[in-house]
């Protein structure tokens, strides 16, 4: 579940990234290291 909610909360992210989210993309990014999920 953790790996589906990341994967699937780095795709939000990065979608929202195209949109003009700056601080949403750096979250990503940050996210996208450690295995926990910030929801």
């Amino acid at each position: 579940i953790p790996a589906m909610s990341m994967v699937s909360y780095a795709a939000g992210a990065r979608y929202l990234s195209l949109i003009g989210g700056n601080c949403l993309s750096f979250y990503d990014w940050y996210c996208d290291l450690p295995p926990a999920s910030p929801q």
